[in-house]
């Protein structure tokens, strides 16, 4: 029922209209469905549109598109007509458009080379169908159980059947007590205690934002060794934002910069004047337009400056928008006390060309060669820094100017530094992951510098070690071709630049090839792969497209890289959970089995008949074991490592106890039926009944054996879990309820 409402609500969220695209193909215009499109037609793209095949421009006018959900890259990539070699790499085909993209600038005509399984979006859908999902841990651990306890039961009791018959007992009653010790020593309970435990954890995951679409998903992600995130719209904000501003006289980190900058820095304050006026971004609740025209808005905001005041008081002229040629944008405008001053912003070697003087703390002077190679090692260094960087000059003119001289003798002003920033709450849960012995992995698409620095930001890589632990797509080679070196340095790697989704794909095969529990988390159609052949698949349920969402068996609704910590924690906690009540069941259980051997090989009275052990198994084993199943789990879960993915439910330890326990509670049976048969001298029915009533109370007790041999005997999670109490009682009263329940008349009673 849970995984039917969560995949239900992920369909309606899915349902995508049908898209439309405007053309030319065959000589008609208009618009007409996305799924007429083949190759040889001419599409018209605009800005907002999503393009619907893969092709190359014929023309184009300003044309920016967004790759983020096909590459991984934050930043809109340029587009241009010229013809690239054969062998470009994918992320740099900038001549190209790709299904599934979004237009965020300008407008073209293009011609449509793919569509359907021949684009690249096709190619990953067919990776997709193709990735094989793993059986999940939790599926492989009950089925090894499982498949130990069907032999050994049927060892047992066939040995008992024929001992028991053999020492004279009769023969349908001695049947008839190995099929029900046969259903007592399996723990057929199991089942619905690791559901109604997996549905609690669905349901208190899904009030924190966490949509889990399989059961087993939730106790998958307790034992997650390795988490593959992408950085995009993962760990960063999936936006721009101006981060450093650097002009002759200083560099500002814009991130601590507060109202005052303006007024105590002219320099800086004409920098960000200009990054204002030239720029079509319009003010108000929601910024919609270039991620770098909006980062300079939203940064003149957070300084506390009045937008439209500011736009108002330097009327615009005219705006001589951006071209690829020029690689510049340029707006005249009025000045309050009269004349005119050009504004411009574009690529640096541009702009530098296009300047006579630079601006300084000490004035105004002549731009020199010197000056010019130093601000192309700025340049150098902030894209070292993962940083997008933009140049900005201006030029005051009394004349009014015309837009053939808006390029010519202007004043160079600085540059400012732009990065997709991390998510604030980001880097405290990467703190808590490695804390709990979780490597946390970095896949991305783009710039191994930009991947560097963000890994820096949120606390993934130290900078003395950075180096070492990023690697780019190139040393990704074929699982079976890499060197036993080779494979060392990948495993230690922490962040993965440039990465295809073959690639993505190939590291998780890596991982699982290493015996580690994968959890690959994504948001963009390149991610899907991946998403579905990781032991567990997250995706974003904000920025994640919905192929990530289809094959993913995790969605994060809030898009929260820490809503992964919280489910980690409930995976564990279902594990533990699940681990104690198998063990509790086997113990008791064990008790059965042994005390009805002892009898059967020896002269006792039977302590325990057919109807006993299945009462017992069905009615007061029942209730303690579903309580055990609501445990709130030990506070110092997440500071332990993950299990090793090979460890079985009940490793060597916990069947040690399972046999103490089993064999201490055998102790206290078998010692009151010999204390009633050869002390009391009581009648076999008496004798049975007060076995029976020793072997409930000892399966009570038995529960409070459970919490870790590390955990306080008096404060533990079942000694704090209201629900273990409330089954001890109903478990205690059952049992002589029983007395005063009328028997079937004809039925074998043993009640005095």
């Amino acid at each position: 029922f849970r995984e039917g409402r969560a995949v239900r609500a992920r369909g309606a969220g899915g349902r995508m209209r049908r898209g439309v695209v405007r053309g030319l193909g065959g000589g008609e215009g208009g618009q007409r469905p996305a799924e007429g499109v083949v190759p040889g037609d001419i599409r018209l793209l605009e800005s907002g549109d999503v393009v619907p095949a893969e092709g190359r421009g014929r023309s184009h006018e300003l044309l920016a598109v967004k790759e983020a959900a096909r590459t991984g890259e934050s930043n809109q990539v340029e587009k241009q007509l010229d013809p690239l070699p054969a062998d470009t790499p994918l992320a740099e085909r900038s001549d190209m458009v790709f299904k599934g993209t979004l237009v965020s600038r300008g407008s073209a005509r293009v011609l449509v080379t793919a569509t359907g399984e021949q684009t690249e979006l096709g190619k990953i859908s067919r990776m997709t169908r193709e990735a094989e999902k793993e059986s999940t841990p939790l599926e492989k651990k009950l089925n090894q159980l499982s498949l130990r306890l069907i032999w050994l039961t049927l060892g047992l009791t066939v040995v008992i059947g024929l001992s028991g018959w053999l020492q004279g007992k009769d023969l349908l009653l001695m049947i008839e007590t190995a099929i029900a010790l046969a259903v007592a020593a399996i723990p057929e309970g199991l089942p619905i205690v690791a559901t109604i435990a997996l549905a609690r954890g669905m349901l208190r995951l899904a009030d924190k934002q966490v949509v889990i679409k399989k059961l087993e998903a939730v106790q998958t992600l307790g034992e997650t060794g390795i988490i593959c995130t992408d950085k995009t719209g993962t760990l960063t904000e999936n936006q721009m934002a101006a981060h450093r501003l650097v002009h002759a006289g200083r560099s500002i980190h814009l991130d601590e910069a507060g109202p005052g900058l303006a007024d105590a820095d002219e320099e800086a304050r004409r920098l960000l004047e200009v990054g204002l006026l030239c720029n079509n971004v319009q003010a108000g609740e929601s910024l919609q337009g270039d991620p770098v025209e909006v980062a300079l808005v939203e940064l003149t905001q957070k300084l506390g400056w009045d937008v439209e005041a500011v736009r108002e008081r330097y009327p615009e002229l005219f705006e001589r928008p951006f071209d690829t040629d020029s690689k510049m944008m340029a707006t005249a405008n009025e000045l309050p006390e009269g004349g005119y001053r050009i504004h411009v912003k574009g690529a640096l070697e541009n702009v530098l060309d296009a300047c006579a003087q630079i601006r300084t703390p000490d004035g105004t002077r002549s731009l020199t060669a010197e000056d010019e190679q130093h601000w192309s090692e700025q340049a150098d260094a902030l894209a070292a820094e993962g940083l997008r960087t933009l140049a900005f000059a201006y030029s005051d003119r009394e004349d009014r100017p015309i837009e053939e001289n808006v390029y010519e003798q202007l004043t160079f002003l600085g540059l400012v530094g732009f990065l997709d920033p991390p998510r604030h709450d980001v880097a405290p849960a990467i703190r808590t992951c490695r804390e709990a012995g979780i490597k946390v992995v970095m896949v991305t698409g783009d710039h191994p510098q930009t991947a560097r620095k963000i890994a820096e930001e949120v606390g993934l890589i130290d900078a003395e070690t950075q180096d070492a632990k990023v690697v780019h797509s190139n040393h990704l080679r074929d699982l079976e071709t890499i060197s036993p070196e080779q494979e060392e340095a990948l495993l230690d790697a922490i962040v993965f630049a440039r990465v295809t989704p073959e690639q993505k794909l190939f590291l998780v095969d890596f991982y699982q090839a290493h015996h580690c529990v994968v959890g690959m988390t994504g948001d963009g159609v390149n991610d899907a792969p991946a998403l579905k052949k990781a032991d567990i698949g997250i995706a974003m349920g904000i920025r994640g497209t919905e192929a990530a969402k289809e094959v993913a068996d995790v969605i994060l609704e809030d898009d929260r890289f820490t809503s992964i910590e919280l489910a980690i924690r409930q995976g564990r906690i279902i594990f533990e959970n699940i681990r104690e009540f198998v063990v509790y069941l086997l113990s008791s259980n064990l008790a059965e089995i042994i005390s009805v051997a002892i009898a059967s090989l020896t002269v006792l009275p039977l302590p325990l008949l057919p109807l006993q052990i299945l009462y017992l198994n069905l009615v007061t084993d029942v209730f303690p074991a579903l309580a055990l199943g609501m445990n709130e789990g030990e506070k110092g879960l997440m500071n332990e490592p993950p299990r090793p993915s090979d460890e079985p439910i009940l490793p060597r330890r916990l069947w040690l106890a399972t046999i103490a326990y089993g064999l201490s509670i055998t102790a206290a049976v078998i010692g009151m039926t010999l204390f009633a048969d050869r002390y009391l001298l009581l009648e076999e029915a008496q004798v049975n009944n007060m076995a029976f009533y020793t072997l409930v109370l000892a399966q009570l007790l038995n529960v409070f054996n459970m919490p870790r041999h590390t955990a306080s005997f008096w404060n533990n999670a079942v000694t704090r879990n209201p629900w273990v109490w409330g089954a001890i009682l109903l478990c205690v009263l059952l049992p002589p309820m029983g007395y005063w329940v009328p028997v079937r008349p004809g039925a074998l009673s043993l009640w005095p």
